[in-house]
């Protein structure tokens, strides 16, 4: 065991010098945010698109995705559309019920050791592909009952 001293990524590293990115201190803090009402019909599949997203943004720890009850929907999940990587669709939200109404933190399937990824990082690129990103939430099973969905997707962003 060991003492250490260790610097995040919004502290300046004085064994270097260098400043940090401008994203990781002081930055203004942006919101995606809305509500959606979703209705028994709504079957497996069905996607609602949420906001576009700067693909070099990180999204923060602490948003909130609230639900009524929504009847049916025990599997729904949270993520990119149009994303290269095999699990976009649910890189935020994988799989989790609205079938009980309950408050949900949209980076829920996120690990901690990422959340400081940009988003184009969480979606599966390999490069920063410099273009706003869909959000999108997915109904994996079907809606046998209708309810409300809202959210708030907090982000900080260079532009």
């Amino acid at each position: 065991m060991s003492v250490n001293v260790k610097f995040a990524q919004g502290y300046p590293d004085p064994s270097t010098f260098k400043q940090p990115l401008a994203i990781y201190r002081g930055n203004p803090m942006r919101v995606i945010n809305g509500s959606v009402q979703l209705a028994a019909g709504d079957d497996a599949g069905s996607v609602v698109f949420l906001g576009k997203i700067a693909s070099s943004a990180i999204l923060l720890p602490i948003g909130l995705m609230t639900h009524e009850a929504i009847a049916g929907l025990t599997s729904g999940s949270l993520g990119f559309g149009s994303a290269p990587g095999a699990n976009a669709a649910n890189a935020l939200i994988n799989a989790q019920t609205f079938a009980v109404a309950a408050t949900k933190n949209p980076l829920l399937s996120v690990a901690i050791a990422d959340l400081v990824k940009r988003v184009w990082q969480l979606a599966g690129y390999a490069t920063d592909p410099a273009r706003e990103l869909d959000i999108v939430f997915t109904c994996n099973t079907a809606v046998t009952g209708g309810g409300f969905l809202h959210f708030v997707l907090p982000f900080v962003d260079l532009r």
